[in-house]
């Protein structure tokens, strides 16, 4: 793509530009590895998958499993002919009066879950840019402590998807630099173990 195209000019004009000056320091980071590995990251989407899977025992869920089970139960009791015509009789009056409520509690079930998900996966979508700018920040803090001209994206997947790099000669991958210093205040009990993507 012509973007691409472009960006790689302007890497290889500003590689080529700075050993005019100096010799530059260049240093590439995973941001995978960072999100992957970064506890705040974690923990919101951890924080998410529980709050959607607690939706199944919410009130609206638990309403509509007491009328099915209350529906089977009439069900069984007007196919019992053991039972008097009158009671099998009420019994489908009340059945019928029930299905009628049970479509309107699981339309209002239904519409209940999918905001609250629809809520949950927005609130996480926000976080996660928040986290990101958290990232950017450690990133040229880091940089600047680490005195480095480029700091450049490992794996080119936050934007393009084509890794930025065309030659690099010798590189100071600081990723891990970068997720311990992110990680330093996380929880105690916090483990996380990411994978370097070859």
């Amino acid at each position: 793509p012509r973007e691409v195209v472009k960006k790689a000019t302007l890497l290889l004009l500003f590689l080529g530009l700075l050993p005019l000056v100096a010799k530059p320091k260049i240093a590439v980071v995973n941001m995978d590895v960072i999100f992957n590995g970064y506890h705040r990251k974690l923990s919101i989407e951890k924080e998410v998958q529980e709050k959607i899977a607690a939706l199944t025992n919410s009130p609206r869920v638990l309403a509509v499993q007491e009328m099915d089970a209350k529906l089977k139960e009439l069900a069984v009791t007007v196919r019992d002919k053991k039972l008097t015509p009158e009671t099998r009789e009420l019994a489908a009056e009340e059945f019928n009066s029930l299905a009628i409520e049970h479509q309107s509690l699981i339309q209002e079930m239904e519409e209940y879950l999918e905001q609250e998900k629809r809520a949950e996966t927005q609130r996480l979508v926000e976080t996660l840019e928040d986290i990101l700018q958290i990232v950017h920040t450690e990133i040229a803090k880091i940089g600047k402590e680490q005195d480095f001209d480029l700091i450049i994206e490992l794996e080119g997947k936050t934007s393009t998807q084509v890794s930025p790099i065309i030659y690099l000669r010798e590189k100071n991958d600081i990723t891990d630099l970068i997720l311990k210093s992110l990680n330093e205040q996380s929880p105690e009990n916090f483990n996380a173990s990411p994978q370097v993507t070859e």
